[in-house]
């Protein structure tokens, strides 16, 4: 085992939703621990120091969903008042990390819970949008891999201990995870800085468990355990499904346009025009079919016209009998 340490770079974001293509961050916390390796009774083991955390909020040009102000506590009042930007918080960031993570024979590890899926790719889609693009920017933090913590959870940690949720199914939450092994709730939930620390609580009360991983993070950096990630992959699968969600997006808007392109003029001038797209010019993404409520009338009219149309035939026919008879002698 080599005898390098490793720096673990806990972060958390809250966001003003759970949308990852459309929703941003609006508070970025974040802790850094010394992870060095130490042999205990021929054990590996390793000690954790903290090198201190911080937060820091920022204004969004996307507004707070109601379920994230009632979740965060951030009112959308809060997040407009803000000086600092998406962009600032990302520097800052990158300028805390290096103060830090200032030995150079240590790695760089970045610690998330659910970062794979969600953390992460916000953080990756908020980068894309400075000058240089997300590579330019992770590159420039110098990571060595991502940790996400609640896939390796789902592992090494003993389910029947968690707490159970109505459907009987356990829960990994942060909350319910912290409160399990530590005994105690987590005070400050949903704060980002809050968060991250409790991370590394949990990490810090179940390092025998999470033994291998940190052995494999401080040896090779990367590996094949849960929730050991190369961070620039992660950056190149995000950028990947960005690129198709707005391929998706813009083939949606072509198709409305192509729809509305017969009333271009008339809207323009308030006049009526009788250019129309033909259907075989419509996009397969557009449906031509009535939304169910029309469909429906449609058919009751139809069913009552038909019922109408019987009604009228039985009486002609009625009235032709009648018609025809001979008169009595």
């Amino acid at each position: 085992m080599t005898n390098e340490g490793m720096y673990l770079i806990s972060f958390d974001l809250e966001t003003t939703g759970l949308n990852k293509q459309k929703d941003r961050f609006v508070q970025l916390g974040v802790t850094i621990y010394e992870c060095s390796p130490l042999r205990e009774e021929k054990k590996e083991s390793f000690s954790l120091m903290s090198l201190g955390g911080t937060k820091w909020n920022c204004r969004s040009e996307v507004r707070m969903h109601p379920e994230s102000i009632k979740i965060t506590g951030i009112s959308q009042q809060a997040v407009d008042q803000e000086t600092l930007s998406a962009a600032d918080v990302l520097q800052l960031f990158r300028d805390f990390i290096r103060q830090k993570c200032s030995k150079e024979n240590f790695k760089r590890i970045l610690v998330a819970y659910n970062g794979k899926d969600f953390d992460l790719p916000i953080l990756i889609y908020e980068a894309q949008r400075l000058p240089g693009g997300a590579e330019a920017y992770f590159r420039s933090l110098v990571l060595d891999a991502l940790f996400d913590v609640l896939l390796a959870a789902r592992e090494v940690l003993d389910a029947t201990k968690l707490t159970r949720d109505a459907k009987g199914k356990c829960s990994y939450a942060l909350g319910s995870v912290y409160q399990c092994l530590l005994q105690k709730p987590l005070d400050g939930a949903h704060s980002a800085l809050a968060d991250a620390e409790a991370v590394m609580d949990v990490l810090q009360c179940t390092r025998d468990k999470f033994g291998k991983h940190l052995q494999c993070l401080c040896d090779q950096g990367t590996g094949d355990l849960s929730g050991i990630c190369n961070v620039m992959r992660c950056v190149e699968t995000a950028l990947a499904k960005q690129a198709e969600y707005s391929a998706q997006k813009m083939t949606v808007l072509d198709s409305l346009k192509l729809m509305g392109a017969g009333m271009g003029s008339g809207m323009e001038t308030g006049e009526s025009t009788s250019t129309m797209v033909p259907v075989s010019q419509i996009p397969p993404q557009i449906p031509l079919h009535l939304p169910p409520s029309q469909t429906k009338r449609k058919e009751q009219g139809t069913s009552s016209l038909n019922k109408e149309a019987k009604r009228n035939d039985s009486h002609e026919k009625k009235t032709l009998d009648v018609d025809t008879l001979s008169p009595p002698l």
